[in-house]
């Protein structure tokens, strides 16, 4: 079937151009496959009707032949009792041929089969690259073989790669075709014997759009090692591992990966439908010098990106999942600088539809899984270990190159991601941060990170002198919900945020605060935070203010319980339970404080049009505001308007100066 793009672009620009191109190519394409079936038709397919379809006199071909072979059979057989006849009749071959002897006939006939046997095993291209007698001992350059077996496989059009244990050195990248697959024996190793990697799908020179590339490539099993026992030999400062471009559906399945130098296990470049399920990384050495480089890199196609001929038309990766694979230390190296993640962007274009489901991440140096500016991402059920930080989510600045077009031109405008579920992962002793996020604003414009879940995780330490579980700056739509965050230097974190639920975590043993909202450093719409609703969580022990809320607007604090705030207690500022400065419109409500060491249940500081209503615990509440702030609940007036009802005994309460220190 022939899909071609419709809904192409209204400007004669480089969109047009490449939608033009990628038509013109798949008609041709389309074309030129009706051509050669009609040619095969004519000229190969010699049998392609049965004799079915062929019309004898009142009959069909098929019953006459049947006819005419019981005739002969019946003379044949039992004309006379030794059997003269029936040898005589066999000396005929298949093809009608009469032979003189029967042991011609069946040599013969033989020898066409092993003909067809042979021609069926080159068209199916299934190579055990045992047939070539390569070295096992990964001592002499083995890649010219595997690379003959590989263009065999593309020159029938489809086929396999069978590569059984043993180590094999590899001087030359190799170059993977459309329609591969590489089976490899869970103990085959091949081994880097130059200063590159290992494949690439199609040779430098390919110029493609798109996902029309060399596709439908398929890695199992095996080895690939970067063999840094043997740099000095080898010698290199950079490596990618494996190198795609402009392609679909590729896959690798329990394939290691070991002691990637200083870039990419696998730099995937403009790849829809790209899965790896339960492979191995480990090892990592960065003798470049960059930072955030990726063992696994979903990128679009740059120039910066990658070289060669292929078009630097910015395609993104579509539709990406790594499930069930671990990110390591090896036995010799470190753990990688970033497990999953890319660095490099294009304005306007978005990576897609990215899966981190199952594995386990362990000793990251940077952060476990860094998108940058992605769409729709869902990292789920994973196991973060030790590492700097978990899930970064990080936005292209107005300056950065990554906010340049695909022509290389300069937009000036930031851009973020959108469509984030973190859920159900474990964070077990992160040194930074657990998931942190990050938006942009560059002269006025604004691109936060939108519509983000962080639900259902544990985030657990062993220290709580540092790391932070979740930090959020300049995002819009966040769920922080049903999370436990047990021991760490603070809970959450977030400034210049809109549109934010914080509801049902439970938050234990903090060395600052539980929750605390930051003064934002944005301006317009971000410069406070709005909208903020923190809601029936559970905050136990923390060194200062349980829950700290600052320069928010349009805000609900109800319904939590904090116990055993302020434990520090050293530098004689006042704390407790609930803090709130500079709060303008919302609500304060069914709020519970316990503990020895607090100073006060809620301290309210410069509050403007907010209801305190149904605090319990023990301690006080002292608040300062204007005189639409009371302690009293929301009533009607006689003509029908949401009016506040005070229930203290005098409108306002003005606590002592000493309880005006500074909180921090």
């Amino acid at each position: 079937m022939l899909n071609l793009q419709t809904n192409m672009s209204n400007q004669l620009d480089q969109r047009w151009r490449s939608e033009t191109i990628s038509n013109f190519k798949k008609i041709l394409k389309f074309n030129n496959l009706i051509e050669d079936k009609m040619i095969y038709h004519q000229i190969e397919q010699l049998k392609a009707h049965d004799s079915k379809q062929i019309t004898h006199a009142n009959t069909t071909l098929d019953k006459m032949i049947i006819y005419l072979l019981n005739e002969v059979k019946n003379l044949v057989v039992g004309v006379d009792g030794d059997g003269v006849k029936e040898v005589t009749d066999a000396r005929v071959g298949q093809d009608g041929t009469r032979h003189d002897i029967l042991s011609q006939r069946l040599f013969t006939d033989f020898a066409d089969v092993y003909t067809d046997i042979n021609r069926v095993e080159e068209k199916i291209s299934s190579i055990n690259i045992d047939e070539y007698h390569p070295d096992k001992t990964g001592k002499t350059d083995v890649s010219d073989y595997i690379q003959d077996a590989l263009n065999r496989i593309h020159n029938n059009g489809s086929g396999t790669l069978y590569i059984p244990a043993g180590k094999y050195l590899i001087g030359k990248r190799l170059i993977i075709y459309e329609n591969t697959t590489v089976k490899m024996d869970n103990n085959a190793i091949l081994l880097r014997g130059w200063g590159g990697g290992f494949f690439m799908n199609g040779p430098s020179e390919d110029a493609f759009y798109g996902y029309e590339g060399r596709g439908n490539i398929h890695f199992e099993g095996g080895t690939l090692d970067s063999n840094y026992e043997q740099i000095d030999k080898f010698k290199t400062t950079a490596i990618d591992m494996v190198i795609l471009k402009h392609a679909e559906n590729i896959t690798f399945n329990n394939v290691r990966f070991r002691n990637l130098i200083s870039y990419h296990c696998v730099d995937a470049n403009g790849i829809r439908n790209l899965t790896f399920d339960n492979c191995t990384f480990e090892g990592f050495i960065n003798l470049a010098g960059s930072s955030f480089k990726e063992a696994i890199q979903i990128g679009e196609y740059t120039a910066e990106g990658i070289g060669g001929a292929g078009h630097h038309d910015g395609t993104p990766c579509k539709e990406v999942s790594v499930k069930n694979c671990v990110f390591r230390k090896s036995d010799i190296l470190d753990s990688f600088d970033v497990a999953i993640g890319n660095h490099y962007s294009v304005h306007n274009i978005y990576q897609e539809d990215i899966k981190v489901v199952g594995n386990t991440f362990e000793d990251i140096k940077q952060a476990a899984v860094r998108p940058y500016k992605w769409v729709n991402t869902k990292i789920t059920e994973n196991s973060f270990r030790r590492c700097y930080e978990g899930v970064r989510i990080s936005s292209v600045g107005g300056e950065d190159k990554s906010a340049n077009d695909v022509n290389g031109i300069p937009s000036g405008s930031p851009q973020a991601g959108r469509l984030f579920a973190i859920n159900n992962n474990s964070f077990e002793e992160y040194k930074k941060t657990g998931v942190s996020v990050f938006g942009q604003q560059y002269n006025g414009i604004n691109a936060p990170v939108q519509n983000i879940k962080v639900t259902n995780n544990f985030f657990v330490s062993d220290n709580n002198d540092v790391g932070e579980a979740i930090v959020m700056t300049m995002c819009d739509d966040m769920h922080i919900k049903d999370n436990t965050i047990s021991y760490a230097y603070r809970g959450i974190r977030y400034k210049g945020c809109v549109n934010v639920f914080i509801e049902k975590n439970y938050i234990n043993n903090i060395k600052t605060e539980g929750v605390y909202n930051e003064v934002s450093p944005y301006t317009g719409y971000y410069a406070q935070n709005k909208y903020i609703n923190i809601l029936n969580n559970l905050v136990n022990t923390t060194g200062k203010n349980g829950i700290y809320v600052q320069h928010a607007s349009y805000s609900f604090v109800r319904s939590n319980t904090v116990s055993n705030p302020n434990t520090d207690n050293i530098d004689g500022n006042e704390r407790g339970g609930i803090y709130l400065n500079n709060f303008d419109t919302g609500e304060v409500a069914h709020n519970h404080a316990y503990g020895s060491d607090k100073s006060f249940a809620i301290r309210g500081v410069g509050m403007k049009n907010t209801t305190i209503f149904n605090n319990g615990g023990s301690g006080g509440i002292f608040i300062d505001g204007d005189d639409n702030t009371k302690i009293g609940y929301w009533n009607v007036s006689n003509y029908n308007n949401i009016i506040k009802t005070n229930t203290k005994g005098c409108l306002l309460y003005t606590s002592p100066s000493p309880r005006d220190k500074r909180q921090s």
